[in-house]
């Protein structure tokens, strides 16, 4: 298979990752999201065994991440069964839409681990990484575009229902209009900001492209006003301080378990900021912010097993005038704001799994060097307090990136010193040595 074919189909696996909020089509409220057609390379690599190039074969990992992606989409299906039968669920028929959404993201990244590799997948981080720099400068773009009434030629990208669709109101916490470039809204850019975060520091190139590059993505950091994209960067930096220290790498590397239990703990405690904070009204966002986290955490109190079912968290929380909460009456709950919370109170037990899943396919098998696994746990862990890392494709394409990153030839996990003087198999050069943020 050619280097350009090659290349054409890593771009098409980008645009899967890219396009959060983009939907083939829209049945009703919901859209069928364009990362589904990525679903068909199983299809295609069964009907062209012999020519079809995606068909690389798997490793020893496969069959563990196998099964417990399996575990994972069997406890959400048995527990939505199983609420229909024991809850009273407002609309059955969404409850089975929303079970499939999720279930697709799974098959998603069932689907980029089992194929995307090796020289695949260095292209896939290639092209992620131009698709990305493209969608920041657009949403820097989008700022003067509003205030010059100039056209926003790529907002049509945001056309799926399943989100909410952001309407530049100027009406958040800081009063100005937000870039949110081709998502639904800017807090949802926070997984491809950070992605290209760490793209920019992996992949090289000349002075003046590197310069062009940080200056795009720190451009469209400001122009979201997105606090949970800030809180996750900060965090993803922290991450590369500690990993400059051989003594963290190597925690890393040979004290998984440990690992994961600390960020298991870190995973059920840091929600309890919204409980501390249920009393600041400083803002309206913040209000709801905490105020959707204490009602979650009374909701799981009352159902902890199977939860209330998908999206039920507007209508149980109507129900819940009993609970003393200091906010603008103005204030309308359509989701809880943090992915723990809300993944538990949807569906219990399951929904712990589902929303741990990630940290668990990153702690237990990433292969890429110890500052790209610390860093993106730090950062997906902040930004699944704040919001959720779920349910945007790009989340669950960049783990299965990780996990193959020893399928590529020149990203192979060695000491920083051994590959700095390697030279590079393609045409963009990569590097695994801890680098500096600045």
């Amino acid at each position: 298979m050619s280097h350009r074919w090659n290349s054409v189909c890593a771009c098409f696996v980008a645009l899967t990752g890219v396009l959060v909020a983009t939907s083939i089509v829209n049945v009703g409220d919901s859209g069928i999201s364009f990362f589904y057609l990525l679903l068909l390379i199983p299809l295609l690599a069964f009907i062209f065994p012999n020519r079809w190039f995606f068909a690389d074969p798997g490793d020893a990992n496969s069959l563990g991440i196998a099964i417990l992606v399996i575990i994972a989409a069997a406890a959400l299906i048995g527990t939505t069964f199983l609420q229909l039968f024991t809850i009273n669920v407002v609309e059955p028929k969404g409850e089975f839409v929303h079970l499939v959404s999720r279930l697709s993201f799974l098959a998603y990244f069932a689907v980029a681990q089992r194929y995307v590799r090796g020289e695949f997948a260095v292209n896939t981080m290639v092209w992620l990484r131009r698709l990305l720099l493209v969608v920041c400068a657009y949403g820097i773009y989008q700022v003067p575009a509003n205030l010059l009434g100039l056209p926003l030629f790529l907002d049509w990208l945001r056309n799926n229902k399943s989100f909410l669709m952001y309407s530049y109101d100027a009406s958040s916490w800081v009063g100005l209009i937000r870039a949110n470039s081709i998502f639904a809204e800017p807090s949802q850019a926070t997984v491809p900001i950070i992605v290209l975060f760490m793209l920019n520091l992996l992949v090289g190139g000349t002075t003046a492209s590197k310069i062009c590059s940080w200056a795009v993505l720190m451009g469209f950091v400001v122009a979201t006003f997105s606090r949970t994209g800030w809180v996750a960067l900060l965090a993803l930096v922290g991450a590369l301080m500690l990993t400059r220290s051989e003594r963290v790498q190597q925690f890393f590397r040979t004290k998984r378990a440990a690992l994961m239990a600390a960020t298991f703990v870190a995973f059920l405690v840091l929600p309890l900021w919204g409980v501390i904070g249920a009393n600041d009204n400083s803002d309206l966002s913040a209000q709801e912010r905490s105020a959707s986290i204490v009602l979650g955490l009374h909701m799981i109190k009352t159902s902890p097993i199977l939860g209330y079912g998908w999206n039920s968290f507007p209508d149980v929380a109507a129900r819940h005038t009993d609970i003393p909460l200091a906010v603008d009456p103005e204030i309308e709950f359509n989701f809880v704001h943090n992915m723990v919370i809300s993944y538990i109170q949807q569906t219990g037990i399951a929904g712990l799994l589902l929303a741990f899943l990630p940290f668990i396919l990153i702690i237990r098998w990433s292969t890429a060097p110890a500052w790209m696994t610390c860093a993106t746990l730090a950062s997906f862990l902040v930004t699944a307090e704040l919001s959720d890392i779920g349910y945007t494709p790009l989340t669950w394409l960049w783990m299965a990136l990780l996990i193959n990153m020893n399928t590529a030839p020149e990203l192979l996990p060695l000491k920083p010193t051994e590959l700095s003087a390697r030279r590079p198999v393609y045409r963009a050069q990569m590097s695994v040595s801890p680098p500096s943020p600045n």
